[in-house]
């Protein structure tokens, strides 16, 4: 029989529960601050997940070198979404707050990042003791559950840390010529029709606040292309049978309404886009990702391709820029965000290697 707890609800299970979640990550931020080994033993039982979180934190303490900047501390809290119980397993979906407080090698400037993770564990109770199985989570969407029974998934996830280690010196680069960014002015075709304002304050009004008119498709695939194609609607994007972008009711809609692929082509091929396509840098064709400050405008898309996969997965809504142009700011579905950090959601982590950026023309 399963047993539904909630986070207000509190029994011995669920107290145990979040004390071993509680510590797993306590581990992994005092490694993180340390750079020294940490035992793992009690806690992790899966040799796999383990290796994950080794070559995890080397991706971590290899950035921060780089970058030259000491994480000074760390503050974190846990606000547990649903803990679900079933005979000898549990499943936690919990939201991870994290507050890392930074200090600049070459000036001793101190600087905080925050950011928020959405992770599902697999605890499994072996000698009446639980212990954390498995660990889903992607910075950018929403935390997938079927993952955690997916026997190749922690070997994906470590081939694409290692892939991302191998070229952490070309994400180096991206991320120092943005903090170095001069803003340089390319002619783009103005837009006529779109309302890029309306984007934006479309985006923002929703990021959190689901606007209950066009449902909700975080359980059937992701809501990310609804809530961008939301967006495009709202600020003047032409619907189209032919193209098969339209929306009439949450029962009544084109299949590239909530398509990651689908929306690219449908608004390159009827001219309303241009495509263009960015890379980490060394072995790819594509500019790197850099340069999306100089093409990119508020109201305009962003499209991630994940290491591991052959299309891609994910779309954002560009909603604004940092004053030095070092940083742009999304909104997005899936894993909820608002104003998020480009820089610190996909430069600073080891997970997109491509961007495709969705330039409105019409």
């Amino acid at each position: 029989m399963t047993k539904q707890v909630q986070a207000s609800e509190i029994n011995n299970d669920s107290t145990t529960i979040e004390t071993i979640t509680h510590n797993y990550f306590k581990k992994y931020f005092e490694v993180l601050k340390s750079s020294k080994n940490e035992n793992y033993d009690g806690i992790i039982c899966n040799t796999e997940i383990k290796q994950y979180l080794n070559k995890n934190l080397k991706f971590d303490i290899i950035l921060n070198n780089k970058l030259k900047r000491t994480i000074k501390d760390i503050d974190y809290s846990i606000k547990y979404n649903n803990i679900d119980i079933n005979n000898n397993e549990c499943i936690v979906d919990l939201d991870l707050n994290i507050n890392k407080i930074y200090k600049e090698n070459i000036n001793s400037q101190i600087f905080t990042d925050q950011d928020t993770e959405n992770h599902i564990l697999l605890l499994k109770n072996k000698g009446n003791h639980w212990i954390v199985e498995n660990d889903v989570y992607n910075p950018l969407t929403k935390s997938d559950k079927s993952l955690l029974k997916d026997s190749n998934y922690m070997k994906d996830r470590i081939n694409s840390i290692d892939a991302a280690i191998l070229n952490i010196d070309d994400r180096v680069k991206i991320i120092e010529s943005l903090k170095n960014n001069k803003i340089k002015n390319r002619s783009k075709r103005s837009t006529q029709h779109y309302n890029r304002n309306s984007a934006v304050n479309y985006a923002k009004k929703h990021a959190h606040n689901y606007n209950k008119i066009y449902g909700d498709f975080t359980k059937k695939g992701g809501d990310c292309t609804n809530f961008v194609s939301q967006c495009l609607a709202n600020a003047g994007i032409p619907s189209s049978r032919k193209g098969q972008w339209w929306f009439t009711n949450k029962n009544n809609y084109g299949v590239n309404w909530i398509r990651v692929e689908g929306l690219h082509d449908y608004l390159t091929n009827f001219n309303l886009a241009k495509s263009y396509q960015y890379s980490l840098g060394a072995g790819y064709k594509d500019e790197t990702m850099s340069n999306i400050v100089y093409w990119g405008k508020p109201g305009d898309i962003l499209q991630l391709r994940f290491l591991g996969s052959l299309r891609y997965g994910h779309s954002i809504i560009i909603t604004g820029f940092s004053s030095d142009r070092g940083d742009l700011y999304y909104c997005g579905h899936t894993n909820d965000v608002n104003q998020g950090s480009f820089r610190k959601k996909v430069l600073e982590k080891s997970f997109a290697y491509k961007v495709r950026l969705i330039h409105i023309t019409y």
